[in-house]
C-alpha cells in the first residue's frame, strides 16, 4: 500500500473486466487534483495507465514496467529533536544512502516523490468527516 498525501494506492489483484480507460491529461496520469492548490498526484510514465469502473464507481491504475529510480534510504538516530504533544520523543532522521527502486515516479508539487513498482492498483481518494457531510480530503 501507497500514500501520498490525501491519494492511497492499494495493490489489487486484478482490474476489473469492463473498465473504462481515462484519458491522459497534459501526458500525465493524473490520480487527483488538489481542490485548494490546484496541484496534481500525477505520473509522466507511459508505463502507467488510469481506468475507471462505472459499476464499482473505482478507480484502478495499471503498472507495467518502469523506469530505475534513485530513492533515499532513511535511518531514525538516537537524537531526540522534539517531543509531540503527549511528550514522546521525535527522534532525528537521516538519508543513510540511496536503492535503485523500479517503477513509476508519482511526483506532487507538496509531497516527496514516491515509486509505484510494476502491478495493479486501486486508486482511493481519503474522505474526512465533518459533521456537515462526508468530504474529500483536499491537498
Amino acid at each position: 500500500m501507497y500514500r501520498q498525501g490525501d491519494v492511497l494506492i492499494v495493490p489489487a489483484k486484478a482490474i476489473p473486466k469492463g473498465v473504462e480507460p481515462i484519458s491522459r491529461d497534459k501526458g500525465r496520469v493524473v490520480l487527483a487534483y488538489g481542490e485548494v492548490t490546484g496541484h496534481a498526484h500525477a505520473i509522466k510514465s507511459e508505463k502507467a495507465a488510469l481506468f475507471r469502473d462505472p459499476k464499482l464507481a473505482a478507480v484502478f491504475m495499471h503498472v507495467n514496467g518502469g523506469e530505475t529510480h534513485q530513492m533515499p534510504r532513511y535511518r531514525q538516530t538516537d537524537n531526540i529533536i522534539g517531543r509531540d504533544d503527549d511528550g514522546e520523543p521525535i527522534f532525528e532522521t537521516v538519508i543513510d544512502g540511496y536503492d535503485d527502486v523500479e517503477g513509476v515516479a508519482l511526483d506532487h508539487e507538496e509531497h516527496t516523490r514516491i515509486v509505484i513498482p510494476p502491478g495493479d492498483y486501486r486508486i482511493v481518494q481519503q474522505r474526512e468527516y465533518s459533521p456537515e457531510a462526508i468530504r474529500n480530503v483536499a491537498d
